[in-house]
């Protein structure tokens, strides 16, 4: 999963509990541009169903989120996941490890 793999790289890093990793990683990503238009000021967006939790009221943990802007995270809920990949040709699963990798090179800095 996502999460053992980022928390104990960063853990073995920096000896950080998984709380202020979380931090961190949501301060690093709102830092970045939006991964559909590219403009800064993102909006992050939690990607769901990755970490085996489901249901309306179940948001995932911070480390599971990826910029994207208020306008496009607004469209996001919109529509289906699927269409909306489909729409901006962008799998933000693979986005979201660029983002780990990124973070986790970032951390070692």
């Amino acid at each position: 999963m996502f999460e053992s793999k980022l928390t104990k790289i960063i853990q073995m890093l920096n000896k950080k509990p998984r709380k202020l990793i979380r931090k961190d990683y949501k301060e690093f990503v709102l830092k970045k541009p939006c991964l559909v238009t590219g403009n800064i000021g993102p909006d992050p967006h939690h990607l769901r169903n990755l970490n085996g939790l489901t249901g309306m009221a179940l948001t995932p943990t911070d480390e599971y989120i990826v910029p994207l802007t208020r306008t496009i995270h607004t469209e996001f809920h919109s529509m289906t996941d699927e269409d909306f990949e489909a729409r901006y040709d962008i799998n933000l699963v693979e986005e979201l490890h660029k983002l780990h990798d990124e973070f986790v090179e970032h951390m070692r800095v």
